[in-house]
């Protein structure tokens, strides 16, 4: 019996019970649709937090004092005015800016509700080291820092939840920091899309919040901020040499302030955006890779369905097999035949499942806020390995029939 002999007679076999074929199908469907829906949805997340930390901003430096050592004082080892001054001054062929940043928790009464706000002080050239979208007005500038001018530059969300579609700029926006209320003078609106990070929060049931922007000294003294800062951000020119300026200053703030690295001791540290994003892939990575191994154990499961129901197949046919082997058929065409049988019942699962788990991942990735990454490299593995499932589970059945003495098999009822 020639191949095409071969898969037409197992393919009249399937046709003839076609409800336990599916069935027996279904499994690999499950199997393979899980695998390429979770592998989908981990790259697709990964590739969207690569965008979201362009638009952060992946040549962001944050350079810290060290609060794992416990000698760490900041009135002693925080960062002053004077320190970030020089540092833009010594590191200018490698920077673009460089600032502190004070973070503060504030609420302002819209018109339907009270809004939590995150009050951020930053320097006039903060809006270089993160992107900050002005669709109306301007920034902070280097007058509203040395006046310690009450203004602020406020999301369009937050401005259009207060002074619904009147111009806010000019107006005053009343806001409760820490029990203490004051009026700060909106200068500008800026717009940003909310981003996965974002979407996933409020999908967990967290409350959105906005930023708002003002000059670091205002809030310093809104605040009683220590005079000096535990933090600063910097935005450097080459992103390929993020790292390397990080240690160079590092380096420079500890000879700037005498602190050395005697028994192991830091002060200070310093993490790129760019080794945060890589630790968040690796991270997703493994989780993605998990799941999808955890997924496939269903691919093992569906296999031994297969098993199962050809060793039903082998028996419902004794007599079959052992009149084909009466009449001449070798071993070998009646491994061939169970063989193909159950190659076609799992190939055609794994493109079923691959179809299914494509429109699953788009599905549920739309759902999510961003595309599901099908990677062609998955599909092909994956089908393959669906294919594989069908070779393993089939060949012990397809022996067993092989094997069958035809005087044996004629007798059999």
């Amino acid at each position: 019996m020639n191949i095409f002999e071969t898969f037409r007679v197992a393919m009249s076999s399937i046709w003839a019970n076609k409800m336990r074929s599916f069935l027996t199908m279904l499994g690999i469907i499950i199997g393979i649709a899980s695998v390429i829906t979770i592998m989908a949805l981990g790259q697709g997340s990964q590739e969207r937090i690569g965008q979201e930390f362009e638009t952060f901003g992946v040549n962001r430096l944050f350079i810290s004092l060290n609060w794992q050592n416990e000698n760490v004082d900041i009135m002693r080892d925080g960062f002053t005015d004077s320190d970030i001054e020089v540092i833009s001054s010594v590191f200018s062929e490698d920077i673009v800016a460089a600032s502190p940043r004070v973070d503060a928790q504030a609420e302002v009464k819209t018109r339907k509700t009270t809004e939590r706000v995150d009050v951020r002080g930053v320097y006039e050239n903060y809006n270089v080291i993160e992107d900050v979208n002005l669709i109306k007005g301007r920034f902070i500038k280097k007058e509203d820092m040395l006046s310690q001018r009450r203004v602020a530059v406020i999301d369009k969300s937050l401005s259009k939840n207060v002074f619904n579609n009147e111009n806010p700029l000019g107006k005053q926006l009343n806001v409760d920091i820490g029990g203490k209320k004051v009026n700060l003078t909106i200068i500008g609106i800026y717009e940003k899309p909310e981003s996965v990070f974002e979407q996933l929060a409020q999908t967990l049931g967290a409350v959105p919040s906005t930023t708002l922007y003002c000059p670091v000294t205002t809030l310093k003294n809104l605040i009683d901020s220590p005079s000096k800062y535990f933090s600063f951000e910097v935005s450097v020119r080459r992103t390929e040499e993020a790292d390397l300026i990080k240690n160079r200053i590092v380096n420079f703030i500890k000879k700037r302030k005498m602190k050395s690295d005697i028994q192991g001791e830091e002060y200070y540290v310093g993490v790129s955006a760019i080794e945060q994003m890589q630790q968040l892939d690796i991270v997703l990575g493994v989780i993605s890779t998990v799941m999808g191994a955890i997924a496939a154990i269903s691919l093992v499961v569906g296999g031994i369905g297969i098993m199962n129901i050809m060793l039903v197949s082998v028996t419902e046919r004794t007599r079959e097999i052992g009149i084909r082997k009466a009449i001449g058929a070798t071993k070998r065409s009646i491994l061939m035949q169970f063989l193909v049988e159950s190659m076609i019942i799992s190939g055609i699962g794994g493109i079923a499942g691959t179809l299914f788990g494509v429109g699953v991942a788009a599905v549920a990735g739309r759902i999510m806020g961003f595309e599901g990454s099908v990677n062609i490299a998955i599909v092909i593995i994956a089908v393959s390995f669906s294919c594989g499932v069908g070779i393993f589970f089939g060949i012990y059945p397809a022996n067993k029939a092989a094997n069958m003495d035809p005087i044996e098999a004629l007798r059999y009822e």
